[in-house]
Protein backbone atom coordinates (compact mmCIF):
# COMPACT_ATOMS: atom_id res chain seq x y z
CA UNK A 1 0.00 0.00 0.00
CA UNK A 2 3.03 2.68 1.23
CA UNK A 3 4.82 1.38 -2.40
CA UNK A 4 1.18 2.19 -4.63
CA UNK A 5 1.27 5.48 -2.83
CA UNK A 6 5.06 6.60 -3.36
CA UNK A 7 4.53 5.36 -7.04
CA UNK A 8 1.40 7.92 -7.57
CA UNK A 9 2.99 10.53 -5.67
CA UNK A 10 5.91 10.01 -8.17
CA UNK A 11 3.98 9.78 -11.06
CA UNK A 12 2.26 13.16 -10.49
CA UNK A 13 5.73 14.68 -9.85
CA UNK A 14 6.84 13.58 -13.18
CA UNK A 15 2.97 14.36 -14.39
CA UNK A 16 3.73 18.10 -13.33
CA UNK A 17 7.33 18.47 -14.37
CA UNK A 18 6.43 17.87 -17.90
CA UNK A 19 3.60 19.81 -18.10
CA UNK A 20 5.52 22.85 -16.28
CA UNK A 21 8.00 22.21 -19.48
CA UNK A 22 4.88 21.97 -21.79
CA UNK A 23 3.45 25.02 -20.42
CA UNK A 24 6.38 27.71 -20.49
CA UNK A 25 7.19 26.36 -23.65
CA UNK A 26 10.71 24.70 -22.42
CA UNK A 27 9.35 21.55 -24.94
CA UNK A 28 8.24 23.18 -27.78
CA UNK A 29 6.06 21.31 -30.05
CA UNK A 30 7.66 17.85 -32.36
CA UNK A 31 9.71 17.40 -29.48
CA UNK A 32 9.86 13.49 -28.25
CA UNK A 33 10.16 13.02 -24.64
CA UNK A 34 12.37 11.01 -23.25
CA UNK A 35 11.77 8.50 -20.51
CA UNK A 36 15.25 8.27 -18.76
CA UNK A 37 16.09 11.81 -19.29
CA UNK A 38 12.74 13.13 -18.06
CA UNK A 39 13.40 10.19 -14.75
CA UNK A 40 16.90 11.46 -14.04
CA UNK A 41 15.79 15.12 -13.73
CA UNK A 42 13.11 14.43 -11.20
CA UNK A 43 15.27 11.39 -9.59
CA UNK A 44 12.53 8.82 -10.09
CA UNK A 45 12.41 5.27 -12.66
CA UNK A 46 10.81 5.54 -15.74
CA UNK A 47 7.67 4.20 -14.53
CA UNK A 48 6.53 7.14 -13.35
CA UNK A 49 7.33 9.12 -16.11
CA UNK A 50 5.53 6.43 -18.51
CA UNK A 51 2.41 6.80 -16.47
CA UNK A 52 3.06 10.50 -16.69
CA UNK A 53 3.26 10.72 -20.33
CA UNK A 54 -0.15 8.30 -20.84
CA UNK A 55 -2.16 10.86 -18.92
CA UNK A 56 -0.34 13.73 -21.08
CA UNK A 57 -1.65 11.73 -23.93
CA UNK A 58 -4.69 11.38 -22.81
CA UNK A 59 -5.74 15.03 -22.14
CA UNK A 60 -4.40 16.08 -25.65
CA UNK A 61 -0.84 17.82 -25.00
CA UNK A 62 1.52 14.74 -25.93
CA UNK A 63 1.03 12.10 -29.20
CA UNK A 64 2.40 8.60 -29.00
CA UNK A 65 3.72 7.90 -32.79
CA UNK A 66 4.24 4.26 -33.03
CA UNK A 67 8.04 3.07 -33.05
CA UNK A 68 9.18 6.77 -32.78
CA UNK A 69 7.55 7.75 -28.86
CA UNK A 70 6.14 10.36 -27.61
CA UNK A 71 6.27 13.99 -29.14
CA UNK A 72 5.02 17.39 -27.73
CA UNK A 73 1.69 17.75 -30.36
CA UNK A 74 2.11 20.43 -32.84
CA UNK A 75 -0.69 22.78 -32.79
CA UNK A 76 -3.19 23.01 -36.28
CA UNK A 77 -5.17 25.76 -36.99
CA UNK A 78 -8.32 23.80 -36.74
CA UNK A 79 -7.62 22.64 -33.54
CA UNK A 80 -6.74 25.91 -32.30
CA UNK A 81 -10.13 27.24 -33.69
CA UNK A 82 -12.05 24.19 -31.70
CA UNK A 83 -10.41 24.68 -28.18
CA UNK A 84 -11.27 28.31 -28.83
CA UNK A 85 -15.12 27.23 -30.12
CA UNK A 86 -15.61 25.42 -26.35
CA UNK A 87 -13.60 28.29 -24.46
CA UNK A 88 -16.01 30.61 -26.34
CA UNK A 89 -19.11 27.78 -24.99
CA UNK A 90 -17.32 27.67 -20.82
CA UNK A 91 -15.82 30.52 -20.27
CA UNK A 92 -18.36 33.13 -20.19
CA UNK A 93 -20.64 30.49 -18.42
CA UNK A 94 -18.11 30.25 -15.64
CA UNK A 95 -17.61 33.85 -15.69
CA UNK A 96 -21.30 34.78 -14.95
CA UNK A 97 -21.59 32.29 -11.92
CA UNK A 98 -18.18 33.73 -10.88
CA UNK A 99 -20.20 37.24 -10.06
CA UNK A 100 -22.58 35.33 -8.11
CA UNK A 101 -19.91 33.90 -5.92
CA UNK A 102 -16.86 35.60 -5.86
CA UNK A 103 -15.34 36.65 -2.57
CA UNK A 104 -13.75 39.76 -1.77
CA UNK A 105 -10.74 38.04 -1.48
CA UNK A 106 -10.54 36.92 -4.83
CA UNK A 107 -11.52 40.50 -5.59
CA UNK A 108 -8.62 42.10 -4.56
CA UNK A 109 -6.32 38.64 -5.60
CA UNK A 110 -7.24 39.78 -9.48
CA UNK A 111 -6.74 43.36 -8.68
CA UNK A 112 -3.15 42.31 -7.20
CA UNK A 113 -2.17 40.85 -10.78
CA UNK A 114 -3.64 43.85 -12.49
CA UNK A 115 -1.33 46.45 -10.51
CA UNK A 116 1.38 43.92 -11.49
CA UNK A 117 1.06 44.02 -14.90
CA UNK A 118 0.49 47.91 -14.64
CA UNK A 119 4.11 48.10 -12.51
CA UNK A 120 5.71 45.91 -15.70
CA UNK A 121 3.90 48.05 -18.50
CA UNK A 122 5.25 51.21 -17.09
CA UNK A 123 8.66 49.86 -16.84
CA UNK A 124 8.13 48.13 -20.31
CA UNK A 125 8.38 51.88 -21.66
CA UNK A 126 11.60 52.51 -20.23
CA UNK A 127 13.69 49.04 -21.56
CA UNK A 128 15.66 49.73 -24.35
CA UNK A 129 14.98 46.00 -25.68
CA UNK A 130 11.25 47.55 -26.39
CA UNK A 131 10.11 44.53 -24.78
CA UNK A 132 9.63 42.48 -21.45
CA UNK A 133 13.14 39.86 -20.13
CA UNK A 134 12.61 36.25 -20.00
CA UNK A 135 12.16 36.54 -16.57
CA UNK A 136 9.38 39.40 -16.68
CA UNK A 137 7.74 36.92 -19.69
CA UNK A 138 7.58 34.41 -16.86
CA UNK A 139 6.27 36.58 -14.53
CA UNK A 140 3.89 37.67 -16.72
CA UNK A 141 2.11 34.37 -17.83
CA UNK A 142 2.15 32.83 -14.36
CA UNK A 143 -0.17 36.23 -13.79
CA UNK A 144 -2.51 35.25 -16.96
CA UNK A 145 -2.59 31.58 -15.50
CA UNK A 146 -3.39 32.39 -11.89
CA UNK A 147 -5.93 34.81 -13.09
CA UNK A 148 -8.03 33.06 -15.16
CA UNK A 149 -7.79 29.64 -12.32
CA UNK A 150 -9.13 32.25 -10.19
CA UNK A 151 -11.62 33.11 -12.36
CA UNK A 152 -12.73 30.05 -13.04
CA UNK A 153 -12.78 28.75 -9.98
CA UNK A 154 -15.04 31.50 -8.12
CA UNK A 155 -17.75 30.20 -10.74
CA UNK A 156 -17.67 27.22 -7.30
CA UNK A 157 -19.08 24.56 -10.34
CA UNK A 158 -16.53 21.92 -10.22
CA UNK A 159 -17.19 20.45 -13.25
CA UNK A 160 -17.20 23.13 -15.19
CA UNK A 161 -13.33 24.66 -13.45
CA UNK A 162 -12.22 21.41 -14.44
CA UNK A 163 -13.36 21.28 -18.13
CA UNK A 164 -12.15 25.06 -17.98
CA UNK A 165 -8.82 24.94 -17.01
CA UNK A 166 -8.30 22.14 -18.94
CA UNK A 167 -9.10 23.85 -21.72
CA UNK A 168 -6.83 26.63 -20.67
CA UNK A 169 -3.47 24.49 -20.41
CA UNK A 170 -4.09 22.94 -23.61
CA UNK A 171 -4.30 26.61 -24.93
CA UNK A 172 -0.92 27.64 -22.63
CA UNK A 173 0.90 24.04 -24.41
CA UNK A 174 -0.61 24.58 -28.06
CA UNK A 175 0.23 29.07 -27.93
CA UNK A 176 3.86 28.95 -28.86
CA UNK A 177 4.38 32.62 -29.11
CA UNK A 178 3.58 33.21 -25.40
CA UNK A 179 7.54 31.87 -24.62
CA UNK A 180 8.72 34.59 -26.72
CA UNK A 181 9.29 37.52 -24.68
CA UNK A 182 10.12 39.63 -27.74
CA UNK A 183 5.99 39.47 -28.44
CA UNK A 184 5.32 41.59 -25.65
CA UNK A 185 5.47 45.01 -26.49
CA UNK A 186 4.73 48.16 -25.17
CA UNK A 187 1.43 47.90 -26.91
CA UNK A 188 0.75 44.70 -26.51
CA UNK A 189 1.46 44.36 -23.04
CA UNK A 190 -0.87 47.49 -22.33
CA UNK A 191 -3.81 45.86 -24.43
CA UNK A 192 -3.53 42.82 -22.51
CA UNK A 193 -3.33 44.10 -19.04
CA UNK A 194 -6.04 46.78 -20.06
CA UNK A 195 -8.23 43.53 -21.68
CA UNK A 196 -8.18 41.63 -17.90
CA UNK A 197 -8.51 44.66 -16.21
CA UNK A 198 -11.74 44.99 -17.85
CA UNK A 199 -12.84 41.62 -16.89
CA UNK A 200 -12.15 42.40 -13.40
CA UNK A 201 -14.58 45.51 -13.55
CA UNK A 202 -17.27 43.40 -15.11
CA UNK A 203 -16.59 40.55 -11.68
CA UNK A 204 -16.67 43.95 -9.35
CA UNK A 205 -19.81 44.94 -10.89
CA UNK A 206 -21.43 41.77 -10.02
CA UNK A 207 -24.03 41.46 -13.24
CA UNK A 208 -24.13 37.93 -14.56
CA UNK A 209 -25.14 38.91 -18.35
CA UNK A 210 -22.36 41.54 -18.97
CA UNK A 211 -19.86 39.45 -17.54
CA UNK A 212 -20.74 36.86 -19.98
CA UNK A 213 -20.77 39.17 -22.52
CA UNK A 214 -17.34 40.69 -21.26
CA UNK A 215 -15.69 37.26 -21.03
CA UNK A 216 -17.32 36.04 -24.72
CA UNK A 217 -15.83 39.53 -26.33
CA UNK A 218 -12.15 38.68 -24.82
CA UNK A 219 -12.08 35.77 -26.01
CA UNK A 220 -13.15 36.30 -29.40
CA UNK A 221 -10.47 39.21 -29.32
CA UNK A 222 -7.51 36.24 -28.17
CA UNK A 223 -8.73 34.41 -30.98
CA UNK A 224 -8.31 36.70 -33.88
CA UNK A 225 -4.87 36.99 -32.34
CA UNK A 226 -4.01 33.59 -31.76
CA UNK A 227 -5.75 31.92 -35.02
CA UNK A 228 -4.67 33.99 -37.68
CA UNK A 229 -3.42 33.30 -41.47
CA UNK A 230 -0.36 34.98 -40.71
CA UNK A 231 1.03 32.46 -38.05
CA UNK A 232 2.65 29.43 -39.21
CA UNK A 233 3.47 26.52 -37.66
CA UNK A 234 7.08 26.16 -36.53
CA UNK A 235 9.17 23.48 -38.06
CA UNK A 236 7.16 19.87 -38.19
CA UNK A 237 7.61 16.65 -35.64
CA UNK A 238 9.22 15.15 -38.87
CA UNK A 239 11.69 17.74 -39.11
CA UNK A 240 12.85 17.39 -35.84
CA UNK A 241 13.13 13.29 -35.96
CA UNK A 242 15.83 13.92 -38.58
Amino acid sequence: MVLRSRQATLTERAYEHIRAKLVSGELAPGTRLVNRAIAKEIGASAIPVREAISRLISEGMVEYVPSAGAFVRERSPQELSDMFDLREALEPMAAAKATEHISDHEVEELQSIVDDWREMVRGLRHRPEGHLSASQMDRWQDNERRFAQVLIDAARNGLLSKMARELLVVGQVFDAQRSEPAALTPAAAEGRARAHDILLQGLRARDPAKMRELMLAHIKKERETVVSPSRRPGPGRNDRRR
